[in-house]
Order: C-alpha cells, then sequence, then structure tokens
C-alpha cells in the first residue's frame, strides 16, 4: 500500500538544552510537518510513502527533500515554487514555564503561495492508495485550502481512501473560522 500526504513542510530552529533564544547562539534545524511526521512513522513500519507539497527553488527546498528521503518518504511529487520556506522557532517549555513557538514566513511559504493548479493530482493519485490530508492545509491559505478541497474531490472520484487531521492553530483560526 503507497500513502501519501498533502501537507506543509517547515523549518524548526530549536535552541539546545532548554534554553531561550536570548540565552543561546546556538540553534538545531529539523525539517517538520504533520505530514512528514504521519509518514516518517509509516515509512518505519515499511509502508511506502510520498509527500505531495512545495518547497522553495534553493538550497533551503534541496535541503528539506534530502531530509524527506532520509526518513524514507519519496520526494517525488514534491515541486519547487518561490523562494521560502515556512520557519519557527521553537523554545521548549521547562518547568513551569510552557514552550513558546514564533512562527516566519508562513504565508509566504512555497506549500503557502501553491494552488491546486500547481500539482498534478491525476496523475498523482494514480500512484497512491490513500491520502492523508494536513488538516493545516486549510487554514494556512485560501488557496491551500482550495487545492486540498480539490485533492479531497478527486481522491473521492478515484476511488482512494483519504483521512484528515482536524488541526486547529490558535495563530491560524479564529473561532469562527474553525
Amino acid at each position: 500500500m503507497k500513502i501519501a500526504a498533502f501537507g506543509e513542510v517547515m523549518l524548526r530552529f530549536t535552541p539546545p538544552e532548554y534554553l531561550m533564544l536570548e540565552q543561546t547562539e546556538q540553534l538545531r534545524m529539523n525539517f517538520v510537518g504533520t505530514g512528514v511526521n504521519l509518514l516518517a512513522n509509516l515509512a518505519h513500519f515499511q509502508l511506502e510513502t510520498a509527500l505531495i507539497t512545495k518547497l522553495p527553488a534553493n538550497r533551503l527546498g534541496e535541503a528539506g527533500k534530502a531530509a524527506l528521503r532520509k526518513l524514507g518518504i519519496s520526494d517525488q511529487w514534491v515541486g519547487e515554487k518561490g523562494d521560502h520556506i515556512g520557519s519557527f522557532f521553537a523554545e521548549m517549555g521547562y518547568g513551569i514555564r510552557p514552550t513558546q513557538v514564533t512562527y516566519q514566513n508562513r504565508y509566504q511559504s512555497a506549500f503557502g503561495i501553491s494552488e491546486a493548479k500547481d500539482y498534478d493530482f491525476e496523475a498523482f493519485l494514480a500512484e497512491v492508495d490513500m491520502v492523508h490530508i494536513c488538516g493545516i492545509s486549510l487554514s494556512l491559505t485560501e488557496k491551500t485550502r482550495d487545492a486540498a478541497l480539490i485533492l479531497a474531490q478527486k481522491a473521492h472520484a478515484c476511488q482512494k481512501k483519504v483521512c484528515f487531521d482536524f488541526n486547529y492553530r490558535p495563530s491560524l483560526n479564529t473561532a469562527n473560522s474553525a
């Protein structure tokens, strides 16, 4: 069974050892995302996985694709668009201090500016058995919402299994829009 996901790859920067940003000069860098996490776990159990998304047409995009391949996720359907990747700084909580997350470039990311016409959903669906649609794609931009809904409709028409995670982010959703 080949399982694929539609969603954003983000670049996470994390200070070491529970430090806050103002306490460090070093940051760890990881490529992350709901779809990435899901597919990496499925690949660990020897399932075939692929991600359909957009990454920037630069070294960050190349590094993101390499990170996917290291996790056993096919990057065949990872296209290029723009020159930004969504990124965030995660200051890990310690004791009573909660984790703090600061987002950057979220709406202008390669995924955030992508739209349905940027993807070959028909060819993609011909190769997969199940599609996971990351909930964040409905919240990020109107373009990503439309693309996710079109993908779901096309997958249904092709009789593909579709799963979806309901992903609420207070920084992206108002109570009324959720």
